[in-house]
């Protein structure tokens, strides 16, 4: 149901969560984690905390946690995102990917998808912060972007 690792010194990859039916809460913060692995059949997960590791590669397909409320991944070395990953967590209301190190294209392919799950499920009161990171392109994910938050979400760039 809860699990809480918070300021140990972990290392190594987090690893491939499958099947944890049960699991509500997931408090990783501050270890030394470099990676992170698959989320699938975590369908109670709510609150997933990763920040103030070491978390290099790419942004995971989290579609297998549909009730995913919070995630918190600040403060890593994140480099890219799988397209897809946030579409369908039509429940996240706080998201925060600041201070990474993702491209343009990966930033422009999260505001789209954001703007898909919005979509899926239109709500109000969503925080997404993606300052420390690149700068979206100018045009479609600027239209994104002006579109979420008319639609009362909390857009932080650059």
């Amino acid at each position: 149901y809860y699990v809480q690792l918070n300021n140990n010194k972990l290392t190594g990859d987090i690893p491939a969560f499958t099947n944890l039916t049960n699991l509500y809460q997931l408090r990783l913060w501050s270890n030394n984690l470099t990676g992170i692995k698959q989320f699938e059949n975590c369908t109670r997960l709510k609150y997933f905390w990763c920040h103030n590791n070491q978390i290099a590669g790419e942004i995971p397909d989290f579609s297998g946690c549909p009730r995913l409320y919070y995630l918190v991944m600040y403060n890593n070395q994140l480099s890219s995102y799988k397209a897809g990953a946030f579409t369908d967590i039509t429940r996240i209301r706080y998201l925060t990917l600041q201070n990474n190190s993702l491209p343009q294209s990966s930033i422009n392919k999260i505001l789209e998808d954001l703007y898909t799950n919005y979509q899926n499920s239109p709500r109000s009161k969503v925080t997404v912060d993606l300052r420390g990171n690149a700068s979206p392109t100018n045009g479609g994910s600027n239209e994104y972007i002006q579109f979420l938050e008319s639609k009362g979400w909390d857009i932080r760039q650059a």
